[in-house]
């Protein structure tokens, strides 16, 4: 076959079958590669092979597997709810061997009710689930701890009506805002600005509120039943998860104890921090320190490099004239929250070292800093050893205070007040977990739905690709389970690196390389990226900082240790009232480092003088 020819055979297939990306095709065409195409492989296997996997004795010992139930709907008739039996699922996965079956396994609406009068409703999670496999048997005992959704969950599975009733916060029984005079320079926010000056309710009284309404449903006029609903912040409803009677005798009707927020939802999801990221620029910007199109901003993040994780991710790109435009409109630095976690430390510094390092706008610019130091810890809470909830408290405080300070105090909304209740979260349950992350997951049920043309049993076949998915990444992605620092997809040693470790007296039989590795907080890092990490104890080159920080080079492997060649660098300075380090880097001073001793890959700058300014990242700043 010509060379030409060659070079079109991966197109000519793409032609031959119906569309699918790019990325896609390459996938399939490397499985065929390196397993082979399967016997059967027609579009009726495929589905055969799902019934088998889905539909199966061990996959239906708590009854089957995908389960329905009856919800009423506003118009009176009943409509059926499709879901999947967790308990089922869970045993049957287990039962199938794989990766998850060799792994300790700890656990931690309307539609809410129903699941979970299904799964809790039979004491099973109480009395104890089976599990069962050829590689042993663990019984597992769980109950209900935590409802962690962001607002809008929060209003639909609780019934509160949150800012739209007198009560605007659902957990507060002292907060009352009585109409709308949040442009009348007495917003009820700035009036709470310490956890101090908060009444808790307990789970009795929300729960004897509800009571009372459902007693006002049945006496009072419907008029009267609506402003005593206002009055109460809360929407009643015999179907609400409030209402059953189940969940009730089942001591799980816990508003109050089980309620947390979450914390991407409440800062960088359209929220406290992009909002305050506007009200600062836009400050700025009428004090004419700041352009009117924010072009030095822009410039400024275009002199950032990300880790390589990011790569297809431009910091400059979050600013330019159309951005800023639609930001202004919108009244916010309307970003998705990836965006603004990855823009926050930068845009901080930002501040700091053209701002207040000046003594310009010292007020404005400490607001946002002040909520950036909030989303740092609580961004930093899985990783640090021992959280502090009063620290945490210090910080939110500091920031609502902050806030009011800079004059901010009529813009304050409901999500400025949230974070007062995320100490709380973290003294009750030492954790604060975020629901943003599974939003990604809406890809999948997008990704087998966009492909569904027959509405008849649209539900049943979106809920069966997406679960089979599921399954089959439980039982055959061994990623998952792997919670230490690793290599990933190790090869032979090129010649170059072999050189490397042949001068160095490292080279060692068996080894191997790649360019890609995980940490054990699950940041991906690849050659290239610059990264700060635990320095030997004998080290003086970070004399006065408690990391060391340098380039990675390759990961090797050999007899069972996993190491990174590091270009390390000479600690330069800190650079004062800021979260940043200079380096000076050194081509010639390589080093071996643990992979494990790896912390977190830095945003980085190079400077003029060929020194480095490291960006410290969370959890390192909260901990420094």
């Amino acid at each position: 076959m010509s060379e030409p020819s060659k070079k079109r055979k991966i197109l000519d297939v793409r032609h031959e079958v119906p569309f699918c990306s790019q990325t896609a095709l390459a996938a399939i065409c490397q499985n065929i590669a390196e397993h082979g195409l399967p016997d059967k492989h027609s579009r009726r296997d495929i589905w055969k092979e799902t019934e088998e996997l889905l539909h199966n004795p061990s996959m239906e010992k708590y009854g089957p597997l995908f389960q329905t139930a009856e919800a009423e709907t506003v118009k009176g008739p009943k409509q059926k709810l499709l879901f999947v039996n967790f308990l089922s699922l869970l045993a049957g996965v287990f039962h199938a061997g794989g990766p998850f079956a060799r792994q300790p396994i700890e656990f931690v609406i309307q539609v809410m009710r129903l699941i979970l009068e299904s799964l809790f409703g039979t004491r099973l999670p109480e009395t104890g689930v089976l599990l069962a496999s050829a590689v042993g048997t663990l019984r597992l005992h769980f109950r209900l701890g935590m409802i962690l959704q962001d607002g809008a969950a929060h209003k639909a599975v609780f019934s509160n009506r949150q800012d739209t009733g007198c009560k605007p916060c659902p957990l507060c029984s002292n907060i009352f805002q009585l109409k709308d005079t949040s442009n009348s320079g007495s917003n009820v926010w700035a009036k709470f600005l310490k956890r101090s000056d908060c009444i808790v309710a307990s789970d009795d009284e929300i729960m004897a509120c509800w009571e009372r309404l459902a007693e006002a449903n049945r006496s009072q006029p419907a008029a009267r039943f609506e402003r005593l609903q206002k009055a109460a912040g809360m929407t009643w409803s015999q179907h609400a998860l409030l209402s059953s009677s189940s969940l009730q005798q089942l001591g799980l009707c816990r508003p109050s104890a089980l309620y947390c927020y979450d914390y991407m939802h409440c800062l960088v999801s359209h929220g406290v921090l992009n909002e305050m990221a506007f009200f600062v620029l836009e400050d700025l910007t009428q004090l004419g320190l700041l352009s009117k199109d924010w072009s030095q901003l822009q410039q400024w993040l275009g002199l950032w490099n990300l880790p390589h994780g990011h790569a297809n991710f431009k910091l400059d790109g979050l600013f330019s004239s159309k951005a800023v435009a639609s930001y202004r409109k919108a009244g916010s630095v309307k970003v998705g929250a990836s965006e603004m976690l990855t823009l926050c430390k930068p845009l901080q510094f930002f501040l700091q070292s053209n701002f207040l390092s000046h003594g310009l706008q010292e007020a404005t610019c400490r607001a946002f800093v002040a909520w950036a130091d909030v989303l740092d810890y609580a961004h930093s809470i899985q990783g640090l050893q021992n959280p502090s909830p009063p620290r945490f408290l210090h910080l939110v405080e500091a920031a609502l205070q902050a806030t009011v300070q800079a004059d901010f105090s009529d813009l304050m909304r409901p999500k400025h007040h949230w974070p007062l209740h995320l100490p709380d979260c973290l003294q009750r349950w030492q954790q604060l977990p975020s629901c943003w992350a599974l939003e990604r997951k809406h890809k999948v049920p997008r990704k087998y739905g966009s492909n569904q043309f027959g509405l008849e049993a649209y539900n049943k076949a979106v809920m069966t690709g997406v679960t089979q998915e599921h399954v089959g990444k439980l039982l055959k992605d061994e990623e998952l389970f792997v919670h230490s620092s690793h290599i990933i997809s190790k090869t032979a040693l090129g010649k170059p690196l072999e050189s490397l470790l042949r001068a160095n007296d490292w080279l060692l039989p068996g080894m191997e390389a790649s360019g890609t590795c995980r940490l054990e907080n699950g940041m991906l890092c690849k050659s290239g990226d610059i990264l700060f990490y635990r320095k030997a104890e004998a080290s003086s080159s970070t004399a006065g900082f408690p990391w060391a920080c340098g380039s990675l080079k390759h990961c090797i492997s050999a007899a069972g240790f996993e190491l990174a060649v590091m270009l390390s660098f000479l600690f330069v300075k800190e650079k004062p009232g800021t979260h940043a380090s200079v380096w000076q880097s050194n081509p010639d001073k390589f080093q071996l480092v643990r992979l494990q001793d790896l912390l977190q890959p830095a945003i980085y700058s190079h400077g003029n003088d060929g020194c480095v300014t490291c960006l410290l990242p969370a959890p390192l700043s909260a901990a420094w």
